[in-house]
């Protein structure tokens, strides 16, 4: 390890922002974020034609993946209370993850697709929660927001790589492009997590040790005082508002005429914008750490989804870039603001609760959504998901009110 990856404090070295455990985490993410989650919404057209169905079961599959991390949310802090290595822990998680895509990808029917994506659900809720864990501890505290940033931004990353790939699959007449695509997608990430393990194993911060009724502990942080409260609600609505949007967007612009090449690039315009936002909002966090950076964040994302109702490609696309700079800045600035917030013992059971909170809107979601869609139809429902992200964004500014408060009055 180079001596520019590193920073001193007294007997251990913490890292930079950026550096190889930041880069590999964010690899991890794109396996996550880019891959097992929001892969489905691109290639739903795709996997729609294979199992034809309604949009209403089509959601109940996107169901069963985020019903399946909201459980692994809410069964990581007794596991993590009886696994003695995280970082084992987390490696497991990625590898069930990707070893789930190429399951999923083999399925012979919907109930067999549902069944595997609410597997890797479970999975990828353990990944999401231990990387940011491990990988923050190791990155020096006033760099944390920016690290966040960079490992949120490596899920736009994988974006951009679906996005690269799915001209070839949407406008392939053969209806194994999608399973294809998710082969790939699995056997990569298990070179993600490879080499994120032996990057966090190098480490030399020590893990804090885990409070005495951690869980306990946990959820007394989140709800003590009452104003803490609005932190997980207005993460829960994010949850809602952009897992209808990214569910149902991609069917929307192949609706509208859009050819694979087209989508394709809006699908990476999404991820480029997601890469450039994560890095700023984490720089934003580092500098302006309150509620109304959170709130600025979810208001761009209700402005982008908003533009749906626009009906023009134009709009759907500016629509797009916003959304995409504010999905992966968001959830950067809600870990981010929960570091800084709660005891370091206390960051990995308060973060698995906070965790829960947006799984249960992203839970949710789809089912909401394919139901709206079926009613009001696919333009008018995709457009909906700005009204929970612009609640979000008021609860979250008064998140930022009442930290402010508190800190006048100490």
């Amino acid at each position: 390890m180079s001596d520019a990856s590193v920073m001193p404090s007294d007997e251990h070295h913490y890292r930079r922002a950026f550096s190889d455990v930041t880069i590999w985490a964010a690899c991890a993410f794109a396996a996550f974020l880019g891959f097992s989650r929001l892969s489905y919404g691109l290639l739903l057209p795709a996997i729609r034609a294979t199992f034809p169905t309604s949009y209403g079961a089509i959601g109940l599959v996107g169901s069963a993946n985020l019903g399946g991390y909201l459980l692994g949310t809410l069964l990581l802090p007794f596991i993590a209370a009886r696994v003695p290595s995280r970082l084992w822990l987390n490696t497991g998680a990625l590898l069930a993850m990707n070893a789930g895509m190429v399951a999923a990808a083999l399925s012979a029917n919907l109930l067999q697709l549902a069944l595997w994506r609410g597997i890797i659900g479970v999975a990828s809720a353990w990944v999401a929660i231990l990387t940011l864990a491990l990988t923050l501890g190791e990155v020096a505290p006033a760099q944390r927001g920016q690290a966040a940033g960079i490992i949120w931004a490596g899920g736009a990353l994988g974006l951009i790589i679906s996005g690269m790939i799915a001209p070839v699959v949407i406008g392939a007449p053969s209806p194994l492009g999608w399973r294809v695509v998710w082969l790939g997608m699995g056997l990569v990430g298990c070179v993600a997590a490879v080499g994120l393990h032996r990057t966090l194993r190098r480490g030399t911060i020590p893990p804090p040790p885990r409070a005495t009724g951690a869980l306990r502990l946990g959820v007394l942080a989140l709800g003590r005082p009452a104003g803490m409260l609005l932190l997980p609600l207005a993460y829960l609505l994010f949850g809602v508002g952009h897992i209808i949007y990214f569910t149902y967007f991609i069917a929307l612009i192949v609706q509208a005429g859009v050819p694979g090449t087209g989508v394709g690039v809006v699908w990476a315009l999404i991820g480029v914008a997601g890469c450039v936002g994560g890095l700023l909002w984490g720089r934003a966090l580092d500098r302006w750490p309150t509620g109304y950076t959170l709130a600025l964040a979810l208001g761009l994302g209700a402005l982008g989804a908003a533009t749906v109702a626009l009906g023009t490609i134009v709009g759907a696309a500016l629509g797009a870039a916003m959304m995409g700079a504010a999905f992966i800045g968001t959830p950067a600035l809600f870990t981010g603001m929960l570091r800084r917030t709660v005891a370091p013992n206390l960051y990995t059971d308060s973060l698995s609760l906070l965790t829960a909170a947006v799984a249960l809107g992203q839970a949710v979601a789809p089912v909401v959504g394919g139901v709206l869609i079926d009613k009001v139809g696919l333009q008018t429902g995709t457009a909906l998901a700005a009204l929970p992200l612009a609640l979000g964004g008021v609860l979250a500014a008064g998140f930022g009110w009442w930290r402010a408060r508190a800190a006048m009055r100490a």
